[in-house]
């Protein structure tokens, strides 16, 4: 196999002159949508174009040549001169500032690089991805400062939060520790395990958190140690309301508690957002969750901004193949809500996770090196597969296992006494913290 030719590394002032020369001979921009990246790059310099003092100074010019041959008193005169060398003074500075213009401003980074032979790959962005888990600190009262301690050290950048009462002191205590923390947190606004009653009262309540806690509410005004760009953007109504282990599914009624929180939620603060629960299963009621929810309110994707989901796959590897009922379910969901024109609304798993019952042999159990390898496999796939998913909370840091027979109570992926499980060190490599 010949090798390959050596790259010839052209000079800086041949590439600039190139880069330029090639910049103003494009005929025509780019033409459709793929290359808008190649719009964005295009020359941003306008050759003869003159800055506006420079403008300026050419109209004094012209007005003073067309009143040559006049008589005008010497104060006139003298101040119209004054105008004029001012003008020329401004016209100076713009020049050079002009003439001092970074050149990657000019010709844009990619023409420069791309003239000299060395034209890489962007740098990659900022992460964007929201990884969190659930930890209920708010239920830990004088511990949750603690708490979330413990759980930052996963990596994590965000808590989710279950509140179930008006914002008072208990839930500013909670937010604010978690700022001093540079967390963030989801609140999940519910006032118990089935839907309420009263949904006015409601309402008013996940209003009064938009206002108070939401970006610029009365919270972050009454606190200016903390940063407020930590305040929460988005607000989960109620948690999986499509199941029957809480009692009836109610699709007509949560659908009706979403439009009246959502909407006194958006009086309360227009920067607030919030999230929908929604599920897809290939039987049951929730087969026919979503479609149920357009049925009793059409205009439903007014009233939500993103998708709740939790795909919980019960002892099963998140990429087990031919598994309707396992983790990969959310995307047929997404192609329900794309049938009804919500294609475009991202999604967010705000609980996901794997139980750990002793000896990891029971009934929806798994392992504790299985629950770590699959947490990876589930993040890898969503950062890969399923790019539509800005957010993915793992459950849980911490339960108490008290109960060797129950599941519900070994999803931490740290044990009861704060020892790690494998999983806590697989949350970390999926963070970047270790």
């Amino acid at each position: 196999m010949s090798s390959p030719a050596p790259s010839v590394r052209r000079p800086v002032w041949l590439a600039v002159a190139l880069a330029l020369l090639a910049s103003l001979s494009v005929a025509a921009p780019p033409a459709g949508p793929q290359d808008a990246q190649a719009r964005t790059s295009a020359v941003v310099f306008k050759v003869g174009k003159h800055p506006r003092p420079c403008r300026v100074l050419h109209r004094l010019r012209v007005v003073r040549r067309s009143r040559r041959g006049r008589t005008a008193p010497l104060a006139v005169r003298r101040a119209r001169l004054r105008h004029v060398r001012r003008a020329k003074a401004a016209c100076r500075r713009a020049r050079r500032s002009i003439r001092r213009r970074p050149l990657r401003l000019m010709l844009g980074v990619e023409g420069i690089q791309a003239a000299a032979g060395e034209l890489r790959p962007p740098a990659p962005g900022p992460e964007r991805f929201r990884w969190g888990i659930v930890a209920n600190t708010y239920g830990r009262g004088s511990g949750a400062p603690s708490e979330q301690d413990r759980a930052k050290t996963t990596g994590v950048g965000w808590l989710r939060e279950e509140f179930d009462s008006p914002p008072g002191a208990d839930t500013d205590y909670v937010i604010a520790e978690a700022a001093r923390r540079g967390l963030r947190v989801l609140p999940l606004l519910q006032t118990g395990n089935t839907l309420p009653d009263d949904v006015d009262a409601y309402a008013a309540m996940v209003a009064a958190h938009a206002g108070r806690y939401g970006p610029g509410g009365s919270f972050w005004s009454e606190h200016p140690d903390l940063d407020a760009s930590l305040a929460p953007e988005y607000f989960e109504i109620y948690n999986e309301p499509y199941g029957d282990w809480y009692g009836p599914v109610q699709p007509g009624r949560y659908a009706q508690v979403l439009k009246a929180a959502v909407t006194r939620g958006r009086q309360a603060n227009g920067a607030a957002k919030f999230l929908m629960a929604v599920d897809h299963t290939p039987g049951g009621e929730r087969h026919t969750w979503i479609g149920d929810l357009y049925a009793a309110e059409p205009n439903l994707n007014d009233y939500f901004d993103a998708v709740a989901v939790h795909p919980y796959a019960i002892g099963r590897a998140p990429d087990q193949p031919d598994d309707p009922w396992g983790f990969q379910r959310f995307a047929e969901a997404r192609r329900v809500l794309e049938s009804h024109g919500a294609g475009s609304k991202p999604f967010w798993i705000t609980e996901i996770g794997w139980t750990t019952c002793p000896g990891g042999d029971a009934e929806g159990c798994v392992t504790e090196a299985e629950q770590a390898a699959y947490m990876e496999r589930a993040a890898q796939m969503v950062r890969t597969r399923y790019r539509f998913v800005e957010a993915m909370f793992f459950y849980h840091f911490r339960l108490d296992e008290r109960n060797p027979s129950e599941s519900e109570h070994f999803y931490g992926i740290v044990h009861n006494d704060l020892s790690p499980k494998p999983a806590y060190h697989a949350l970390r490599r999926i963070t970047g913290a270790g």
